[in-house]
């Protein structure tokens, strides 16, 4: 799912930076630099290298990053392995959650799952189609929301494995409940799931 099949390898160089990225934004902390190790198949195109280059640099100057080097070897499928640095004197935990506090999500939710069942078949009007694949393709994490959010944040979690298992992580980690009243979605997503006879709850979280 990280790499489907209508990603080029471009993007797929910089999706994997991008998800460091979001991690970081999600703990309020500035990146600097970053290692790759590739594991390449026998017989990975030349052109394909460049590409995944190109996607490196993209990012490297996306986020104002440095990438320090890392290491290649042979591997059955493409792997892109990702570590990012950073310093900072705090950062926000997963286990500050308090009793009475509120969630705050940095955006709508559903529009990555919605993506990849577009790039499987599915069926979406164009504006909604392209939101979703782009979600997918060439996502965007939001660092300096996240870094000027982190000062007034208990608790937080970068969101890319599904609303639902990381408020549970919060939750759990931090000794409270959470109880959700209303879902972070737009219409366009209770329409799309409509049109494809799919939940939008399950979209959702």
């Amino acid at each position: 799912t990280d790499v489907p099949a209508q990603m080029t390898h471009r993007q797929a160089a910089r999706k994997a930076v991008a998800m460091c990225v979001s991690d970081f934004a999600a703990k309020g902390v500035e990146p600097q630099s970053y290692l790759v190790s590739l594991g390449l198949p026998r017989g990975f195109p030349d052109d394909g290298v460049v590409q995944l280059s190109k996607g490196f640099k993209d990012a490297s100057t996306e986020w104002n990053l440095k990438l320090l080097g890392g290491d290649t070897n042979e591997a059955s499928e493409l792997v892109v392995d990702c570590v990012m640095l950073g310093f900072t004197r705090k950062f926000v935990p997963r286990s500050g959650a308090k009793a009475g506090q509120y969630v705050v999500v940095s955006g709508y939710f559903g529009y990555s799952p919605s993506g990849l069942r577009i790039l499987d078949g599915a069926s979406a009007d164009p504006t909604f189609k392209k939101k979703a694949v782009q979600s997918v393709l060439e996502p965007k994490p939001k660092l300096q929301l996240g870094v000027a959010l982190s000062k007034y944040l208990s608790s937080s979690i970068d969101s890319s494995d599904g609303l639902a298992i990381c408020l549970h992580t919060i939750a759990s980690m931090s000794g409270v409940g959470i109880m959700v009243n209303e879902l972070p979605c737009r219409d366009e997503l209770v329409r799309f799931a409509e049109r494809n006879g799919l939940s939008f709850e399950e979209l959702v979280l």
